[in-house]
């Protein structure tokens, strides 16, 4: 039987999940409901993401990172080299967003986390089977309400680039399809 082996807690509105030695301080969003694509509903979906730079007044300035599937959201961590001053992800210029994937233990909603309703009962294997679209779907909403877009958050910023490896890929093309009417 798989065992959860690390922690999480919340102080101040940052969440710091502890795994072993390994410490990510990040922040978390919640999500009143979120529709799979497979139909079923989650309720009080928790997303724990990080940002770096500030939204600019015509809200155009968003890079989007996705990681790949085992990564977390701090992407000074595993991408250091182009994040920072004078780097190809200038936090001077962009507001940078990345988000921890559904299923991810660093965090957001997965078979680790918590049930909605407060009994802390953890979700184990009941926790939905969730789709890379159902990811970026749930990193759109977020970037929404931190955009002050309303519960829809429809065209409330505009995503100058999105990146990413992996899963992280993956993540780039639904980002397109979602940007498209009907998506």
């Amino acid at each position: 039987m798989w065992a959860w082996a690390g922690e999480l807690s919340t102080r101040d509105g940052v969440e710091t999940c502890r795994i072993g030695n390994f410490t990510l301080k990040q922040n978390v969003a919640t999500i009143p409901s979120l529709t799979l694509v497979n139909g079923e509903e989650l309720a009080d979906v928790q997303v724990a993401y990080k940002t770096w730079g500030t939204l600019n007044a015509a809200r155009d300035n968003v890079v989007v990172v996705c990681h790949a599937l085992t990564g977390h959201a701090d992407v000074t961590d595993w991408w250091a080299p182009i994040i920072g001053a004078g780097r190809a992800l200038d936090p001077a210029h962009y507001f940078i967003f990345c988000a921890n994937v559904l299923g991810s233990p660093y965090g957001t909603a997965s078979p680790v986390t918590a049930r909605p309703g407060g009994s802390g009962e953890r979700w184990h294997a009941a926790f939905p089977v969730v789709t890379v679209r159902d990811t970026v779907r749930a990193h759109y909403r977020v970037l929404a309400q931190l955009a002050g877009g309303g519960p829809s958050g429809r065209h409330a910023f505009r995503v100058h680039l999105v990146t990413g490896t992996a899963q992280g890929g993956l993540q780039t093309r639904w980002w397109l399809y979602l940007r498209a009417p009907g998506g």
